[in-house]
């Protein structure tokens, strides 16, 4: 695709025509916190998710995982609770407990009751 002067521009076929705008879908939004999200993302909210891993966690550990606290733990397991805004935050949140060796026993959405 060429330009071809202020608002046009020419297909390969050097067909002109209005310069293509953005639907509403594709612009970009602000949650109510202010951060700018993309495309359909502005309408999610920040979901709740409980973690269960085999062992108990030092203190370090259990801080470890961002945006999650050790809301109980025992000798075999230790259940981390958090808010989590989106699945690639869900998938970081996994992937620091496979960096730290630590094995996954269980991880589910919290609805609420």
């Amino acid at each position: 695709m060429t330009v071809g002067g202020p608002g046009t521009y020419v297909r390969r076929l050097g067909v002109r025509g209005p310069s293509p705008t953005p639907s509403d879908d594709f612009r970009r939004k602000r949650t109510d916190d202010g951060r700018r999200v993309g495309p359909g993302a502005a309408h999610l909210a920040r979901t709740r998710y409980e973690i269960i891993l085999r062992g108990r966690l030092g203190p370090r550990l259990e801080t470890a995982i961002e945006g999650f606290e050790a809301v109980s733990s025992s000798a075999e397991t230790t259940r981390l609770v958090g808010w989590v805004t989106d699945q690639a935050a869900l998938q970081g949140a996994l992937r620091r407990v496979s960096d730290f060796g630590l094995e996954l026993v269980s991880i589910r959405e919290l609805t609420e009751c």
